[in-house]
């Protein structure tokens, strides 16, 4: 341990002499570069000083010769100036841009000037050119330079011994206790403090050092105490828990519950895989689902199982699995959680018994229910039956009578020894149609209480119309008149003598009411007309109306206010029009008495 922390310490402060090297190196460049900068403009102003002296006094002293247009002494000036180590090049030209003097000696100019022009009493009387040599400042700028690099070194050699003397006074100790703690720390020893030095910066550096060092303790702390209680967790689940390896499938580590719900010990589980206990029906949907999951094609998956238990008995499972590596690793190990469900299985399966017990009975009251409608519709059919046999004998009544005089008459004929063959043929005659009138009567009555085979297409004019006719002489009888307007050509579709006798059930209850409450001038009024794309029929009296109370009841089976009422009639006629005719019906009381309204769909096509 010693002499790792001696290997340490070494190779730290190899590290700082390098890092104390490359720092030294680049404030060296650094304190160069500035120095020369600073140097070289220095020059650079010098230079540009000097040819502004230079320019200056060019002008003032060419001015006057170039004004009297000396030219000799323009020429005389210019060589004595040029004889200056500064000049390089100088052009003198008189205001006709006339050269007057072009000096060239063997330096290089740095560059030359615009033209200068001068001026005399407001006139231009010349311009000249002027470039100074550049080797001269050239030799000045590499003097800058040499002297900038003295300074420098001057200047690093100082931060050199700085830094050395900061390096063995106020590093080397600390940062080898830092390092010392630091290996300790390594080594899993959190319970570790360090004296801080007398330096602040390294105060507050092991000042943090302490304060992390007890943070970690403490998140170590509870850490161990999170395990704790993620054992108990997962020891006293209410569901199974198990590690599971992906590859065998056995289990790696198993909870309680799980042991309970598979009916294997603990040390029978971990020799046992999870296709052993699974039942062998849901062995290969298990494989799947786990392919599925090992491939990446799902991220987990959740299905219900059966498991064979240990002592042969079955439990129902809810399996949820899910993967215990990350998208590309290898599948080493996953998380089986199971729930037992095996009471929600079978109650499941108790209620589908019981549904299929509820569906034969519903089937069975929905019989018991259709007979029931059959002897409904076979009790009104023999009320309206009675009200037929009471209209075909109002029918016969006349023929009859008729009759009984023709035989009367042939006696009579016979007696008196006047019956004679055309005698006995015009009384055969009149009988014949008689009769065939009776029989027409009939076979009329016969016609409408014949069931509907099957829906068709119907005038709706013409069902109303045959209501009418079966209860018309019953209605002329009690002196009660019947108001008919119907529109024609409005074509139903359904079964037209069912449809017949839900009106004439209407038109009997009308007419009775305004016999029992004896309405003198009893009146019945029917209305037929399209609306939209339904036939609306409108029956209503003036018998006074329907209670309030009793109003919303009128449709109920058995429900009557008549001492002698069956309670069934306008039942079976909601019952015809909302299920055969698929239609409506609703009461509501007019102006004199109950309004019927019936809403029937019209066919696709219309009557012509």
């Amino acid at each position: 341990m010693d002499n790792k922390l001696s290997l340490r310490r070494r190779s730290l402060i190899r590290d700082l002499k390098y890092s104390l090297v490359f720092g030294v190196a680049a404030v060296s460049i650094l304190t160069a570069f500035l120095v020369f900068d600073f140097f070289l403009k220095q020059s650079e102003r010098e230079y540009q000083a000097n040819l502004i002296d230079y320019t200056d006094y060019l002008s003032k002293t060419l001015e006057p010769p170039l004004w009297d247009m000396e030219d000799e002494l323009v020429g005389t000036i210019c060589k004595a100036f040029a004889a200056h180590e500064n000049i390089a090049v100088l052009r003198v030209f008189n205001d006709e841009r006339k050269a007057l003097c072009d000096i060239h000696s063997d330096k290089t100019a740095r560059e030359l000037t615009q033209p200068i022009v001068i001026h005399h009493q407001g006139r231009i009387v010349g311009e000249f050119e002027l470039g100074l040599d550049d080797a001269f400042y050239r030799k000045r700028n590499i003097e800058l330079l040499a002297y900038s690099l003295a300074i420098t070194l001057v200047v690093v050699a100082a931060v050199a011994l700085l830094l050395q003397l900061i390096l063995k006074r106020l590093l080397q100790k600390p940062l080898g206790d830092l390092i010392e703690h630091i290996e300790k720390f390594a080594a899993e020893t959190h319970q570790i403090s360090i004296e801080p030095g007398e330096r602040k910066e390294f105060a507050f550096i092991l000042y943090k050092f302490n304060e992390m060092a007890a943070q970690v303790a403490a998140r170590e702390q509870a850490l161990r105490d999170s395990e704790q209680r993620f054992r108990a967790l997962f020891e006293q689940a209410a569901v199974g828990v198990a590690q599971v390896e992906t590859t065998t499938g056995r289990f790696v580590r198993i909870n309680r519950r799980y042991c309970e719900i598979a009916g294997y010990s603990q040390e029978e589980m971990r020799g046992v895989t999870s296709q052993d206990i699974t039942y062998p029906a849901d062995r290969q949907v298990t494989r799947d689902h786990m392919a599925s999951l090992v491939a990446g094609s799902s991220r987990e998956f959740t299905l219900e199982k059966r498991y064979r238990r240990k002592d042969g008995s079955i439990v129902w499972v809810n399996l949820t699995v899910s993967p215990m590596w990350e998208q590309g690793e290898r599948p080493n190990y996953h998380v089986s959680v199971v729930q037992d469900i095996t009471a929600r299985v079978q109650a499941q399966e108790e209620l589908l018994r019981l549904n299929l017990n509820l569906e034969q009975r519903v089937q069975q009251e929905t019989l018991k229910n259709r007979e029931k409608d059959h002897m409904l519709i076979q009790q009104s059919r023999l009320a309206a039956m009675g009200e037929m046999v009471h209209n075909i004998a109002h029918q016969w009544r006349q023929p009859l009578n008729a009759l009984a005089i023709i035989i009367n008459n042939i006696q009579d004929d016979y007696e008196f020894g006047e019956l004679s063959a055309a005698t006995l043929q015009e009384a055969v005659a009149k009988s014949r149609r008689l009769l065939e009138r009776m029989s027409t009567t009939v076979d009329d009555f016969r016609d409408f209480f014949r069931p509907d085979k099957e829906a068709s297409d119907f005038a709706v004019e013409r069902a109303v119309q045959d209501a009418v006719f079966i209860i018309g002489d019953s209605l002329k009888n009690n002196h009660i008149e019947l108001d008919e307007k119907l529109d024609s050509g409005l074509i139903g579709h359904g079964y037209p003598n069912q449809f017949s006798q839900a009106i004439l059930n209407l038109l009997v209850n009308a007419k009775e009411e305004i016999l029992q409450r004896k309405i003198v001038g009893g009146r019945i009024e029917i209305r037929l007309h399209p609306q939209d794309d339904e036939a609306v029929l409108s029956v209503g009296d003036n018998a006074g109306g329907i209670e309030e109370g009793v109003l919303p009841k009128i449709f109920d089976p058995y429900f009557t206010t008549k001492e002698q009422g069956s309670g069934i009639g306008l039942y079976m006629t909601k019952m015809i029009l909302e299920r055969n005719m698929k239609g409506r019906i609703c009461a509501s009381n007019g102006s004199y008495g109950a309004l019927f309204t019936i809403f029937i769909p019209l066919s696709s096509h219309r009557s012509n």
